[in-house]
């Protein structure tokens, strides 16, 4: 089965809400995902982040390179394995910093001298035998300046096309069984 992509609304329960009202740029995508597996909002987050295409993880090499000179900071999709405990805020998850979470949600984000943006993947885990379970990645951007205006304007059609095509690899992975 194809994963469907769907663009929803934030929903009212996401702890995304906190930072909702300083939203210059928001989306929200929710996939379905059939899996026998227990897991755990932690490592559905580490496999989004880090299963990625190689060409994600060359877009990114790109534009940490394009962008050192103007300060903004990187990051890099490495392959790891979800944590043997839950993250905690403060901690890497993988690639950005866990500001807030519980057990269905983990948001993450960075505050950068241009633009604040926050990131969340939700999972909701199936309501019983043969139901499927859903994760949400939502994103909020706040500009700071003009040039965080600038920055993202390039970056948006980029980034949505990673969300989808990461949320994609995510329910085909899960849903064959691969770790």
């Amino acid at each position: 089965m194809r994963p469907m992509i769907k663009s929803v609304p934030l929903p009212g329960f996401s702890l995304m809400n906190q930072y909702s009202q300083r939203i210059d740029y928001l989306d929200c995508y929710q996939v379905e995902i059939r899996t026998q597996e227990d897991l755990s909002v932690d490592q559905i987050a580490t496999r989004f982040f880090t299963y990625s295409p190689g060409w994600v993880r060359g877009l990114l090499r790109f534009r940490n390179l394009l962008m050192k000179p103007f300060g903004v900071k990187g990051g890099d999709l490495q392959n790891q394995q979800a944590p043997l405990s839950p993250y905690k805020p403060g901690d890497k998850a993988v690639i950005f910093t866990v500001i807030s979470r519980n057990e269905e949600e983990i948001v993450t984000g960075e505050p950068d001298k241009h633009l604040d943006f926050w990131t969340s993947i939700r999972w909701e885990k199936p309501s019983g035998m043969g139901k499927p379970g859903y994760v949400y990645s939502s994103t909020l951007v706040h500009y700071n300046n003009p040039w965080g205006k600038l920055y993202f304007f390039p970056v948006k059609p980029f980034h949505q096309l990673i969300v989808r095509t990461l949320m994609k690899k995510l329910a085909r992975d899960l849903s064959s069984g691969k770790d």
